[in-house]
């Protein structure tokens, strides 16, 4: 069985890209099928101490032109749809333990959200909070984290009602997926807005704290 570490997953060519190279990178992958999956689990210690609780995966054809999604299907979600981009929210944690947990070989790409957060969402906001006090605003309504080593949080429970995201039923495996959709779609929306920000200083900042764990 093939364990996808957390370093493979942060090579997925996210890092040191400019806002229009990240854009092209994600429009380059919307001619295969979007998996985006979410566990839920016992607790956050990984596959040798936690339990599964839930399994959920949401299978979508994504329109990076119109930012739109098109549900195909929830389905023994693997085997079905490949090749494909698995795409999830601190995807480390979550493809460690589904090949901690199941027989299932994953061999397809994965796209972490949480790194599109932290190393384009939130570098953008500090950038735009340089000019603007509305951006100075929603940093501090995020705050920090210290499981973002002190800097702007990255969880999707601070993002996702900082884009405008309605988070009823949060923690519910299947919800999940579906507000991660809608917290990518706002995200891509900004950066689209403001793609000719330079947003390497801070984004600089985020990679040597990365790290740093």
């Amino acid at each position: 069985m093939r364990i996808l570490k957390v370093e493979q997953l942060n090579e997925n060519k996210m890092w040191y890209k400019s806002i229009p190279e990240i854009l092209n990178w994600l429009e380059s992958k919307s001619n295969i099928p979007w998996l985006l999956i979410d566990t839920e689990t016992t607790g956050l210690k990984g596959p040798k101490n936690e339990q599964l609780t839930q399994i959920s995966a949401v299978a979508m054809n994504y329109n990076f032109t119109s930012n739109t999604f098109k549900e195909i299907g929830t389905f023994d979600w693997i085997k079905t749809f490949s090749p494909s981009l698995l795409v999830a929210q601190n995807a480390g944690f979550d493809m460690n333990m589904l090949s901690g947990r199941s027989d299932r070989k994953i061999v397809d790409e994965v796209f972490d959200t949480k790194m599109l957060i932290q190393l384009y969402y939130l570098p953008l906001l500090q950038k735009l909070a340089e000019t603007d006090k509305k951006y100075k605003e929603l940093i501090n309504f995020i705050g920090t984290s210290t499981r973002d080593n002190g800097l702007i949080s990255s969880s999707m429970s601070k993002i996702g009602p900082a884009t405008g995201v309605e988070m009823s039923g949060y923690h519910d495996a299947l919800t999940d997926c579906r507000l991660m959709k809608e917290m990518y779609q706002k995200i891509v929306v900004l950066l689209k807005e403001h793609s000719d920000k330079d947003i390497s200083k801070y984004q600089a900042e985020r990679i040597k704290s990365i790290r740093l764990k």
